[in-house]
């Protein structure tokens, strides 16, 4: 068993004694306690200090904590097997699981355990999203849904989503991201600005002016210092709600949601 040596010196008579850090000493289970207390993070680095605090870092009781509380009914065993509650853990970090009949999905933050969703395309509140004459839904192999909503053309660009924020980790700072994939024949995002706006939905909003094509929009000497992301924090119950639409009537083509 490890143990941690430390010097001190005796004012009495002015030698020096050696006094042992009995940390080591404590039953496994309280270490594992101590170390459940700190972060994903925190339990890696630990792992390298001794044979003692890796056993430790490692066991179940631990990552049971970083876990959310609610996992069990979110990840099936035979959905998601995994040998342990780390292996359980990074594995919801590196590839995220689809819930909700795959409108949405969930995975956790590396580095804090958070947890993180994203809305699929299917999910959204698209203006003309049933039209194919502006709107098309097809499958795209990079994609984790199972099919993506491609903007053919439109003159009215307005998308809505919403979450139950008590999903959301508690007191937690989150990002609200647009993702999409443009391609070469994209045009009129670069013209146009549009208003980003997040809130709580019936209380106060937030909105944002920002360019969906930022390097072309800022060529044309729009301003570049206009945030690409929009932060909310919460604490208590509601549901969360984004919008993205143009500020005016404009032609826009060729985005994948």
């Amino acid at each position: 068993m490890g143990m941690i040596m430390a010097i001190e010196t005796d004012n009495r008579g002015g030698g020096e004694r050696e006094a042992v850090d009995y940390f080591y000493e404590l039953p496994e289970g309280c270490i594992a306690h101590i170390v459940s207390l700190t972060s994903p993070r925190d339990a890696c680095r630990l792992c390298l200090v001794s044979s003692v605090f890796r056993s430790a870092a490692e066991s179940d009781a631990v990552w049971e904590r970083f876990l959310p509380p609610e996992y069990p009914s979110i990840v099936s065993p035979h959905s998601r097997p995994c040998p342990s509650k780390k292996h359980l853990f990074f594995s919801l970090c590196d590839t995220p699981l689809l819930i909700d009949q795959g409108t949405m999905s969930f995975s956790l933050e590396k580095v804090s355990g958070k947890k993180c969703y994203m809305i699929s395309a299917r999910a959204l509140f698209i203006v003309w999203g049933d039209s194919p004459s502006y709107w098309r839904w097809i499958p795209l192999p990079e994609a984790r849904f199972e099919d993506v909503a491609e903007l053919i053309m439109v003159c009215w660009f307005e998308i809505r989503g919403k979450i139950d924020i008590q999903m959301l980790s508690p007191s937690t700072l989150y990002t609200v991201n647009l993702v999409f994939k443009s391609n070469i024949d994209a045009y009129g995002f670069e013209h146009q600005p549009v208003e980003a706006t997040i809130g709580l939905v019936g209380g106060e909003t937030t909105t944002r002016s920002v360019y969906l094509d930022s390097e072309r929009g800022h060529r044309m000497s729009y301003a570049s210092d206009i945030p690409s992301a929009l932060l909310i924090e919460h604490d208590h119950g509601g549901c969360d709600a984004a919008m993205l639409r143009a500020h005016e009537p404009l032609s826009f083509s060729s985005l994948f949601l």
